[in-house]
């Protein structure tokens, strides 16, 4: 199972659109693929058709980089609304405007590693995971980097 980060410090640089395009391929190729949306504006989830639902208290990214235990993970993932081909190949743990809350969370001593450690027991169920980080290099694209 192959982990992919896909980051940079400019917005507007083509992350989201790069991971969902990767997504979209590796599917194509007949590949279980999990998206992570590691960006507070959620614009990935969007993309996959999993926008943010106030009546919905479906964990998101947020409580993954909250909790960082092992296997919270996959309480979060949910299919994405894409249609065949893809359907049942693309899943998402989605993000929402509150993982901005989690930055000061992820920059303490030892927190670097939560992201990686939620993952864990998802990584069979997937050929690859691709994580799509905010258009910054701070703590929470961090924690993308150190899960690859």
């Amino acid at each position: 199972m192959a982990r992919i980060t896909i980051a940079n410090h400019k917005g507007g640089a083509g992350k989201t659109t790069a991971t969902v395009n990767l997504a979209a391929a590796l599917a194509e190729l007949g590949k279980r693929v999990l998206v992570v949306d590691l960006d507070p504006q959620a614009n990935a989830s969007r993309r996959l058709a999993r926008p943010f639902d106030r009546d919905d208290p479906a964990p998101t990214t947020s409580e993954v980089v909250q909790s960082g235990a092992v296997g919270v993970a996959a309480d979060a993932i949910a299919p994405t609304g894409w249609p065949a081909p893809y359907d049942g190949l693309v899943d998402v743990i989605p993000a929402r405007f509150d993982l901005d809350n989690r930055v000061s969370e992820a920059g303490t001593v030892g927190a670097v590693g939560r992201l990686r450690r939620a993952l864990q027991d998802v990584d069979d169920d997937y050929d690859a995971t691709l994580i799509d980080c905010p258009p910054t290099l701070g703590h929470l694209a961090q924690l993308g980097l150190a899960a690859s």
